[in-house]
């Protein structure tokens, strides 16, 4: 039986490169190697990150560094404002909550974008000071992109911490951290890094680790400033995802032997080329503003959508997604961040036209 061909959001392909020195034979966290290969990585982070700043890493999913930033940078009896614009954006919101924060829910449907506009006035309408804001740079669940640059400046024209979901746009969009003002930047290891789940990185700006000095929200294994304090010594507080990190020292390798600039240029190509080839066969785009990270198709009703990411993955072996949250069963996503080419774009959409004309779908033209 051939292997399954991912084009999901996360987790992406594995290149050989990485599974090769992974499968290596694993060595000790508390050695001279180790911490050579942690200073390397962690140095190698942060043009990714756009900052001078440190890249701390967890050994953890995506949300668990934006836990942390929350647990580290927020304080009990302030406000939170999130961004809510689909699944992920929703997740800043459940953190708040989950740490009876006071959080004020800015709320655009699913596939739309929140605009500056939008966040200005509904920051200017809060009764009480806002701490911070959780903002989610692309959304993974739909398949849009926000303007976090411009988002971000309305949030520090009013003194407003600027926490930012990069989960699925790091390595596929260029981040700005320190030119954009952004105070704590949160991402996984199973996106654009192309490694298996399990690695989470939270890079804070200065503003971002003065709050932290006066962050007031029970931690432990989330402790930033510890993690920062272990990072100078070249360490983690706690066991590391050894393997991972060694796989994220090719990754990074493998980013700089391509050049930033050019793999930004390729997702955006891959995109552009995925989202034609969509419309070519009649469907619709779900987000007026994509990422480069994923497509989202739809709004369908007839067929099920669910009905064509089965039907890909019975007859070709190849794994779509469906939609999340209020668009199951109406949307599916095409994932093309990491280390994907225009073959496999091209395979994809032959597959899906494939598929279509088998179950006598015609798309809208």
């Amino acid at each position: 039986m051939a292997l399954e061909r991912l084009f999901t959001p996360g987790p992406t392909p594995i290149p050989e490169r990485i599974r090769r020195v992974m499968s290596e034979p694993i060595i000790h966290h508390r050695t001279a190697e180790f911490t050579e290969i942690f200073r390397e990585v962690s140095l190698g982070l942060q043009p990714l990150f756009g900052t001078k700043e440190d890249v701390l890493t967890l050994a953890a999913s995506g949300t668990g560094g934006l836990e942390a930033a929350l647990a580290n940078c927020c304080r009990t009896g302030q406000t939170l404002v999130t961004v809510n614009a689909g699944k992920f954006g929703e997740r800043w919101t459940d953190l708040g909550r989950a740490y009876r924060l006071d959080v004020a829910e800015l709320t655009v449907p699913y596939g739309q974008v929140a605009t500056p506009e939008q966040l200005a006035s509904f920051l200017d309408a809060q009764p009480h000071t806002v701490q911070a804001v959780g903002l989610t740079h692309s959304e993974t669940s739909t398949g849009a992109l926000h303007d976090i640059a411009e988002l971000a400046r309305v949030a520090r024209d009013r003194g407003t911490l600027v926490m930012v979901d990069a989960i699925t746009s790091l390595g596929v969009h260029p981040i700005r951290m320190d030119e954009w003002g952004l105070d704590a930047v949160v991402s996984g290891s199973q996106k654009g890094l192309m490694l298996p789940p399990g690695l989470a990185f939270v890079a804070l700006s200065e503003m971002g680790r003065r709050a932290m000095a006066h962050a007031d929200l029970p931690r432990f294994y989330f402790d930033l400033a510890e993690a920062a304090k272990q990072l100078a010594k070249g360490t983690t507080p706690f066991t590391p995802a050894i393997s991972l990190i060694i796989g994220l020292r090719e990754s990074l390798a493998m980013l700089n032997e391509e050049g930033l600039e050019q793999v930004f240029a390729r997702h955006a190509r891959l995109a552009a080329a995925c989202r034609d080839g969509v419309r070519s066969l009649g469907l619709p785009l779900f987000a007026p503003s994509p990422s480069n990270g994923v497509t989202a198709v739809g709004e369908i009703t007839t067929p099920d959508p669910d009905l064509l990411v089965k039907s890909l993955r019975a007859k070709h072996g190849m794994r779509l997604a469906g939609g999340q949250g209020s668009m199951k069963g109406k949307i599916f996503r095409i994932g093309h961040m990491g280390a994907y080419t225009d073959q496999d774009v091209t395979d994809v959409l032959a597959a899906l036209a494939e598929v279509m004309s088998e179950l006598k779908i015609e798309g809208v033209r």
